[in-house]
């Protein structure tokens, strides 16, 4: 049957969302958190509904061909988790405002003691409306936000809001408020109307592929809370005795947290967790992936030993204590699939020369293909200690003189573990204490007189709080040799120097870098690798072939 959309939206009442899913006809997928909105979010949604503004369509996944993993309460509400007979229809869209909304109409208490292994931080969901204020944005305030002692000194004022669908409840309130004020009793049926008799309408994806389904999610909450290929694994996969998203924070803290590497991207685990499967790791496929994953479940057991193995092989090799400071992320793939089955000092050599060289290669700049090509020249390499370039181009270098870009950049990340490499030279530790300290803070931009922001011969590595006595001591050329010779800063760098207009000094300076890089570390690994002669694509030439040079007095 074709994947279809419903052609047109059924709009129904808000309400009966929240009594489909009371009952079981609408179920909270594992998909994602239940919720992570914060409080202003939250306040901001009901000023929405209260004042008739749109909230956007709701999505629902109707199918008869899946069993999903569902969530069995929100918050301190059980849900029903009786198996579904017939199609199963599963909230796709609206996770955060159902849960906001299912929270404030019904909680009956607060819900701060409520999903801690998970991590999620549920404030208070006892909300109220405030009946006498004439602020709009300061309608709906949270119990915690209201002093007890005035909603004792005057109950009347504070509507709670999980007393307006119950209509005993809701009576009785209104009873209390008879012989009041009557601005309070209009207010209180306002607020009690907007959400009693708001509409929202509903969009079903009907008979969709698991493959469309996690496509649509993901590109529909870009814009929101956090969703990915991994939380859909997580509800095809889910049993009381297997929660993959649980057993992902428990390996996060026990294999990569002594690394400082718990908060590294799902989507890098989900990579590593499809090869170590045989999957595509550039390719949408939950159903492959789950059917493997629940026939296979040690396999996150095997990929986070690969992870934790990379988070050591790069804190003892590089200092690098984050991952974000990896040059590529999926170089993190790459060696973690090596070391599915092996520690990292068996091949340590070769996978530091593999890091360089693949870096200042740029070899991950291309398609998804030319990764996995790279991911598997790795692997022989790891295993015979023969590296093949199997890629069409041979590899080529760029000059870092040229390069403009920002720290987010491959080549400007190899340029800070190069400075660090050379600080090391000159001072032992001091490169690799800074790396591992201040992580990329480190490595410093100094803005100067003439100088372009992403002029790369304007980077130093240094403490950061030493970062302006620094600029100074260069300005006004108070550096020792020791500090010249560690910030690789030659003679004729020194020499054009001038407090006006550094420009010259940092274009020249980018060329010692450049020069370091090549001669230190560029041409040694491809040597070692029987990559010679190597492409250097010079920063005023098209190309060039590699060839001696002095780099002056460094």
């Amino acid at each position: 049957m074709r994947d279809s959309f419903s052609a047109d939206p059924t709009v129904v009442f808000l309400t009966s969302v929240l009594d489909d899913i009371a009952h079981g006809r609408i179920r909270i997928p594992r998909f994602q958190r239940p919720l992570v909105w914060s409080w202003a979010q939250r306040k901001e949604f009901f000023e929405s509904i209260f004042a008739g503004l749109p909230i956007g369509a709701l999505m629902i996944w109707a199918t008869l061909n899946e069993e999903i993993g569902c969530y069995g309460s929100l918050g301190p509400h059980a849900l029903p988790t009786s198996p579904i007979s017939g199609e199963g229809r599963y909230l796709m869209d609206g996770v955060q405002r159902v849960s906001t909304l299912y929270g404030a109409l019904r909680a009956t208490q607060s819900w701060s003691d409520f999903d801690e292994e998970r991590d999620v931080q549920l404030r208070d969901f006892v909300v109220y409306a405030d009946l006498d204020t004439d602020d709009e944005t300061d309608r709906f305030k949270r119990s915690v936000d209201i002093p007890l002692a005035d909603i004792e000194r005057d109950p009347t004022r504070f509507l709670p809001l999980n007393i307006i669908l119950q209509s005993r409840e809701l009576l009785r309130f209104q009873r209390e408020l008879a012989d009041g004020d009557d601005r309070r009793i209009d207010r209180a049926d306002e607020v009690a109307s907007a959400f009693r008799q708001y509409k929202v309408p509903i969009i079903t994806l009907n008979s969709a592929s698991l493959e469309v389904v996690t496509k649509s999610f993901e590109r529909i909450n870009s814009r929101g809370a956090d969703m990915s290929e991994l939380h859909m694994l997580n509800a095809l996969t889910y049993s009381p005795s297997f929660d993959l998203l649980k057993r992902d924070q428990e390996l996060r803290k026990e294999r990569l947290a002594p690394f400082g590497w718990q908060d590294i991207d799902s989507d890098i685990v989900l990579r590593c967790l499809k090869v170590s499967l045989g999957a595509d790791i550039y390719k949408t496929n939950p159903d492959e992936v789950s059917k493997s994953l629940k026939q296979d479940p040690d396999a996150m057991e095997r990929t986070f030993a690969g992870l934790g193995e990379t988070a050591r092989f790069f804190h003892d090799s590089f200092s690098i204590t984050n991952p974000s400071l990896v040059p590529y992320r999926i170089q993190i793939v790459a060696i973690a699939t090596a070391l599915l089955n092996r520690k990292y000092e068996d091949c340590a050599s070769r996978l530091i020369d593999w890091i360089w060289l693949s870096t200042y290669a740029e070899l991950f700049g291309g398609t998804g293909r030319q990764s996995e090509n790279a991911i598997s020249d790795l692997r022989s390499f790891v295993d015979s200690g023969f590296f093949q370039w199997s890629l069409r181009e041979p590899p080529a270098v760029r000059s870092i003189a040229g390069v403009k870009s920002d720290f987010r950049a491959a080549r400007v990340k190899a340029l800070m573990l190069a400075l660090a490499a050379r600080a090391d030279e000159v001072e032992a530790g001091k490169g690799s204490d800074l790396v591992e300290t201040y992580g990329g803070e480190a490595f410093q931009f100094l803005t100067m007189p003439g100088v372009e922001r992403g002029d790369q011969g304007a980077r130093f590595l240094l403490e950061p709080a030493y970062a302006s006595e620094f600029r100074v001591r260069l300005l006004s050329r108070q550096l020792d040799d020791q500090a010249r010779a560690r910030h690789l800063i030659s003679y004729e760098a020194w020499e054009l120097i001038d407090p006006h207009n550094m420009q010259p000094f940092t274009r020249h300076r980018a060329n010692n870098l450049f020069g370091y890089e090549r001669d230190a570390i560029i041409m040694p690994v491809a040597h070692r690798m029987g990559m010679t002669p190597l492409r250097i694509l010079g920063d005023n030439e098209a190309e060039v072939e590699q060839r001696e040079g002095n780099i002056g007095d460094i």
